[in-house]
């Protein structure tokens, strides 16, 4: 191997790692509130990455935000691929009384009020799903969340109350109040 295609790949090698520690929070938040189990979504990002890696001469190549929308897209590709899969495990007929009964409602409006809650999420801008995903869902320090994002932690306190004023807003709209 030349040293000249060796600069090249420990340079693709730099931006990959970059963008992982850049994006993974964010495509995680995301992939976690599709799927709603921390160890799948983490997988599912990994995954996206290791597609980036499959393609990493052209994915390399490419402006910031070219990569960004690719890594986004990929990971709502691989979860909406997983949703499809598992839903056709778990298909249950409700051909019989018996089945019916035993659907718990509770169940039923809590899985409602969930994805009621992720689609007002998604309003949101992507930097404030990430606060708000990151604080509330990931359990991430103000600290933690300063670093992912590259602001001060005052300045992540201001916003978190900001975006928690505005997604009570939004929900309020949909019509979700506490009860």
């Amino acid at each position: 191997m030349s040293g000249e295609s060796f600069a090249v790949d420990k340079e693709d090698n730099n931006i990959i790692e970059s963008e992982y520690r850049r994006m993974y929070a964010c495509l995680y938040a995301d992939a976690f509130s599709r799927l709603h189990d921390r160890n799948i979504a983490c997988d599912m990002v990994n995954d996206v990455f290791i597609e980036a890696l499959k393609h990493r001469k052209w994915w390399c190549a490419q402006k910031r935000s070219v990569r960004e929308k690719y890594l986004t897209a990929a990971c709502e590709r691989l979860c909406g691929a997983y949703l499809l899969r598992e839903s056709k495990k778990f298909y249950v007929p409700y051909s019989d009384e018996k089945e019916r009964a035993s659907v718990d409602p509770d169940k039923i409006a809590l899985a409602e009020l969930r994805q009621s809650i992720d689609k007002c999420l998604e309003l949101l801008e992507p930097e404030d799903r990430l606060l708000i995903c990151g604080k509330y869902f990931c359990n991430y320090s103000t600290r933690q969340l300063s670093k992912i994002i590259g602001i001060s932690r005052a300045n992540v306190l201001q916003r978190l109350v900001r975006v928690r004023k505005k997604l009570g807003e939004i929900l309020e709209r949909f019509g979700i109040t506490e009860a």
